[in-house]
């Protein structure tokens, strides 16, 4: 019935090996980007340190235990702020929260916004995070594109193990993950990041060779060519 089935990341792969696909029909295929339409950004130090997620407002984007982690932020360094662009069912809850944690002067919500100004949001901030979770519906991410957006702008990750992430972010190279609802470990990890320039740098490099090397859409185009004309993916 079918020549290949093609997950997008290793996670799945493992998911289907499972419920019975043969493994010699299975080729992992990640999604990808036009890495070119992402430049590379030398950031400035600036008096309030920025952090960015961008995603839908549902539970899988775990923006409760980001909001969480940025209360436990702010106790310690005053001059952050959060940027959350999107929207969805969750926005009102997480409004709320927002005003529970007496985050109001930390906390912007941009709501949806044009890819233009996600661009511009990555080259102006210092930190991209996603602590993504498992929803009780089952729910879960593949490896978000947004991910890889923000990495080849440079931006280090803080973000969760969870599903296909950590074969995009490698942790402790390219950004931090930790494990899933770990509202402490998101916390540390952001603070470290805050207290340490070199270190967001360098990460912010790392990330981008990963997206170059492993997540440029023209390669993975190419790797898609040569299974159909049967020939082996590098």
């Amino acid at each position: 019935l079918y020549d290949y089935v093609l997950p997008i990341s290793n996670y799945w792969k493992n998911r289907l090996i499972e419920l019975g696909c043969p493994e010699g029909k299975i080729y992992v295929h990640h999604m990808g980007i036009n890495v070119d339409e992402f430049q590379s950004v030398e950031r400035k130090e600036r008096d309030v340190f920025s952090v960015l997620t961008v995603g839908r407002m549902v539970e899988k984007k775990g923006h409760v235990f980001a909001l969480y982690a940025m209360k436990k932020v702010v106790e310690k360094v005053k001059s952050v702020e959060y940027l959350i662009v999107g929207d969805g069912p969750l926005e009102e809850e997480l409004k709320k929260l927002v005003d529970t944690l007496e985050l109001q002067s930390h906390v912007k919500f941009l709501g949806s916004v044009t890819s233009e100004i996600v661009l511009k949001l990555c080259q102006n901030t210092d930190l991209f995070l996603l602590p993504s979770v498992v929803a009780k519906d089952g729910d879960s991410e593949g490896i978000p594109v947004v991910l890889m957006e923000a990495m080849a702008m440079n931006l280090p990750i803080v973000s969760s193990i969870h599903t296909g992430i950590p074969e995009l972010v490698k942790d402790g190279i390219s950004g931090y993950l930790v494990p899933e609802k770990d509202v402490q470990g998101l916390a540390d990890r952001i603070l470290q990041l805050i207290q340490n320039k070199d270190l967001r740098k360098t990460m912010g490099q790392e990330g981008r060779k990963v997206v170059q090397k492993e997540f440029n859409i023209d390669l993975l185009s190419k790797d898609i060519l040569n299974l159909i004309n049967h020939k082996e993916i590098k």
